[in-house]
């Protein structure tokens, strides 16, 4: 993939806040976002970076970092950012990205690059969980990341949550809403959709899930209901394939 020019995230109506996140499909490093990570020796600094961004597109010194893949970027809106395949094999990742009124929040979460380090794994726990982060953004009141790993014949039973929730599986074949799916996938389940899963590989299934609450769900009379009445889109799974396209499952 050849590098794109760093930018602000910027359109006429406003930002968006983005999430990066490296496949476990792909198999060279990559270079960061320059907003995302510190200086200097990129090695030294793989499990997390905070420090200034770049200033402009033009910025001499930008922060830069290595990704492995499973590694995960969050850049908010009107960071400069930008994204290189330092390596001489195709990469694979996955962008969230998301729009909509600023919630005139008076701080958001700051930008981060979260390595991969495979604690959960340890574990012979049938189903484990390792906060990444969270924190409000300009646009979502939270924005929550976690890893999960489920050991064979570990799942939960399907519920609903009043929020979207995004899940990037890396490792392993689960059945969610009644599919069967196995990695490298992505899952979506709009707020509000029922979902559970459950492993089925005879090895773990390793993934990661980012929650992205909006403002509370209100109804017509201005009061706060439990759980969202609707969403914008239906439930669906994805799965990238050998040849580096997304085929969305029937």
């Amino acid at each position: 993939m050849d590098s794109a020019a760093a930018h602000g995230g910027q359109d006429g109506r406003g930002g968006a806040s983005r999430c990066a996140l490296l496949s476990a499909a792909a198999r060279a490093l990559a270079a960061s976002p320059a907003c995302a990570c510190r200086g200097g020796d990129p090695g030294r600094h793989r499990r997390r970076g905070r420090d200034r961004p770049a200033r402009n597109q033009d910025d001499p010194t930008p922060a830069v970092h290595r990704l492995k893949p499973g590694d995960f970027a969050y850049y908010p809106a009107y960071r400069w950012h930008t994204i290189r395949n330092a390596s001489d094999k195709p990469i694979v990742y996955l962008m969230y990205k998301w729009r909509g009124a600023s919630l005139g929040l008076p701080k958001h979460a700051a930008a981060g690059v979260f390595s991969d380090t495979g604690e959960c794994a340890a574990s012979d726990k049938s189903f484990q969980t390792r906060l990444v982060f969270e924190g409000g953004t300009h646009f979502l009141k939270k924005l929550h990341a976690h890893r999960s790993v489920l050991q064979p014949g570990g799942g939960y039973a399907p519920h609903a949550d009043p929020y979207d929730v995004l899940i990037a599986l890396f490792e392993g074949t689960v059945q969610t809403m009644g599919r069967t799916v196995t990695a490298p996938a992505f899952l979506y389940h709009p707020a509000g959709s029922l979902h559970g899963i459950r492993a089925l590989s005879e090895s773990p299934a390793r993934y990661l899930v980012v929650e992205m609450h909006g403002a509370e769900p209100r109804d017509d009379r201005g009061r706060r209901r439990i759980q969202a009445e609707w969403s914008m889109v239906g439930a669906s799974t994805a799965r990238i394939s050998a040849d580096w396209t997304v085929r969305r499952f029937p």
